[in-house]
């Protein structure tokens, strides 16, 4: 195949990196076969796993990626990540991480045609006068439109009757509001430069990463921002976090905020949320610092 295809395209190979039996085909089989495959001209590997009635292995978030992560590191190729990859900072940490090259979508795909538009704002690869420049030029000229609207009224929060009727129940406007006055007390902590202030609105097994202004991989246990923000963290006072989108999947939701002129630099924070005995927390942030404009 490699002889026929352009030379100038790259060649993927889907694999199933495990059998779902433990006794079946190994990972250690696919790094040989993906070592092979890189002698013959292949580039990557798509990292899936079988699964007919029964799978020996983990299940749950990203539960494909350590096998495209193995097969990177001891075949020496390009590796594509799948599997229940559902949120842009958690396909955006697979690539900064280094466990693959490339994400795929499936599911996620299906739920939501426009992932990687939507990802692409997510993230910050848009600026906030061309949220839609990549969208076809009638959805995006419209949506674009709707952002500077939406931008001006702020988050939507409900009303006294609307609070008052679903008051004993579960629902989403609960949960809106809930994860709001989280992301609050973060926002009033960096202000203030506090951390006491922002712990709250932590698990305390949450972690952090980003990639700071010279593009570099940082982060590790929040303790660290909590340290930073009691040592050495000054905000402008005129500082402020704006609370850009807020995305709810029953008990898990994910959120950004944008922080502009912090110290001469812009912050935009990722966060992943778990509704955990009724409350929710932040169990990861995801940042990434630029220069303020």
């Amino acid at each position: 195949m490699r002889e026929v295809w352009p030379q100038n395209q790259p060649l993927l190979v889907r694999l199933s990196a495990v059998d779902g039996s433990s006794n079946g085909w190994t990972i250690q089989d696919s790094v040989a076969f993906a070592a092979a495959s890189r002698e013959v001209g292949v580039d990557v590997i798509d990292c899936s796993s079988g699964g007919f009635g029964v799978y020996e292995y983990p299940s749950g978030y990203g539960f494909q990626v350590p096998f495209a992560a193995q097969i990177r590191r001891e075949a020496n190729i390009g590796t594509m990540a799948v599997g229940m990859i559902n949120d842009p900072s958690q396909a955006e940490a697979v690539i900064a991480s280094g466990q693959a090259d490339l994400v795929a979508l499936g599911h996620a795909a299906l739920r939501d045609p426009h992932f990687p538009l939507h990802a692409q704002q997510t993230l910050g690869a848009t600026s906030r006068d061309a949220a839609y420049a990549d969208w076809n030029i009638q959805a995006g000229w419209w949506l674009g439109h709707r952002e500077s609207k939406l931008l001006q009224l702020g988050p939507w929060t409900p009303t006294v009757e609307a609070r008052s009727k679903t008051m004993n129940k579960p629902t989403y406007v609960q949960d809106y509001q809930a994860i709001v006055d989280v992301l609050n007390k973060y926002n009033e902590g960096c202000k203030q430069a506090k951390s006491s202030i922002m712990k709250p609105a932590f698990h305390e097994q949450a972690t952090m990463f980003g990639v700071d202004a010279d593009g570099k991989l940082t982060g590790g246990a929040i303790q660290n921002l909590f340290d930073g923000i009691d040592t050495g963290f000054r905000p402008s006072p005129e500082a402020q976090g704006a609370i850009v989108n807020v995305d709810i999947v029953g008990t898990a939701a994910s959120a950004r905020i944008d922080t502009n002129d912090v110290s001469g630099f812009c912050f935009t924070d990722f966060f992943n949320l778990l509704k955990v005995d009724g409350k929710w927390t932040v169990v990861s942030k995801i940042y990434h610092t630029h220069v303020a404009p």
